[in-house]
């Protein structure tokens, strides 16, 4: 066998082996939903893709890993994962979650924590500690409230001398306290800190948000987990994770979010 031919095969068998190893390697794709501000932001606010994918970037940045994101309506992120068309996704954590998927999956440590809470203004003096404190008063909440917060918080609102409605948009929510068209509204607390920066930097008509407020701790917090195919993905992540929660970067990305004060 002459030189060039061997030379040749041999350069034909590193190409396959190449071509093999890139072939079998796999790119992390996770999936967010696709406005969940200021978790996962709406990126025509020009700030920023949120503070969930902030972190799972910065997270995998340690180990030297860049997952590919992929961004959509929450009821679509099931679809994804069952059809194999992502490895990942972050959930609010619920105790029907497991049934949505057609296989076992596994569940990281908690990213984050959502804190719902009643919110009112301070000189009305409310004293709210249990959901049945809302009896008799004009309630405004985020949409699917009702069905997240449980029996106690139902039933406080089905009482014939309460009023209740329930609003898609969160900086609705904020102008309805400010204008004292509500009592009380229930919001996550970091997007009513949020949302409340943007509704007059975003309005054309201004609001007064310089009242004192009263926070009301009425309901647990409720932990966003990232939901993976494969269980040693699960794995890296919660040991990087528990690395990460222990360094400026996480509480920094956000507060980035929450307390950044935005272009008018």
């Amino acid at each position: 066998m002459n030189k060039e031919l061997v030379v040749l095969r041999y350069l034909l068998l590193l190409m396959l082996v190449s071509f093999d190893t890139v072939a079998k390697t796999h790119e992390l794709k996770i999936g967010f939903s696709n406005s969940l501000s200021p978790y996962v932001t709406d990126r025509a606010l020009g700030i920023g893709n949120g503070i969930e994918p902030d972190l799972v970037e910065q997270l995998y940045n340690t180990m030297a890993i860049k997952p590919q994101f992929s961004y959509m309506k929450t009821g679509l992120l099931v679809g994804e994962l069952n059809n194999k068309l992502i490895d990942a996704a972050i959930y609010l954590e619920r105790p029907d979650l497991a049934t949505f998927f057609n296989r076992t999956m596994y569940y990281s440590a908690p990213l984050i924590e959502f804190e719902n809470v009643a919110i009112s203004l301070a000189d009305k003096q409310y004293k709210l500690n249990t959901p049945q404190d809302l009896i008799g008063k004009k309630v405004a909440a985020f949409r699917g409230a009702s069905r997240r917060l449980g029996r106690d918080f139902n039933a406080s609102l089905k009482v014939k001398s309460s009023v209740y409605r329930e609003y898609k948009g969160l900086h609705t929510l904020i102008k309805l306290l400010y204008k004292r068209r509500y009592d009380v509204i229930i919001i996550e607390r970091r997007m009513f800190e949020f949302w409340l920066k943007y509704t007059n930097a975003k309005s054309k008509k201004k609001i007064n948000t310089q009242e004192a407020i009263q926070f009301h701790q009425l309901f647990p917090t409720i932990a966003r987990r990232v939901v993976f195919d494969k269980e040693e993905e699960k794995n890296k992540f919660n040991r990087a994770l528990a690395e990460f929660k222990k360094t400026d970067d996480y509480q920094n990305t956000i507060d980035f979010y929450v307390k950044k004060k935005p272009a008018q």
